[in-house]
């Protein structure tokens, strides 16, 4: 899905006006190599 027209361009600008200001467009990439499951498997919640 994606969203279309006046209100998601308007809502867009302001993301990417906001991200901006707040330094938020500077940041890298994230690098999911070093990602490691945990061992053992899935944890229990209770």
């Amino acid at each position: 899905m994606r969203a279309t027209g006046i209100y998601a361009e308007l809502l867009r600008k302001r993301f990417k006006l906001a991200s901006k200001h707040l330094g938020f467009a500077d940041l890298p990439a994230l690098d999911s190599s070093k990602f490691t499951p945990p061992s053992g498997g899935q944890i229990s919640l209770f």
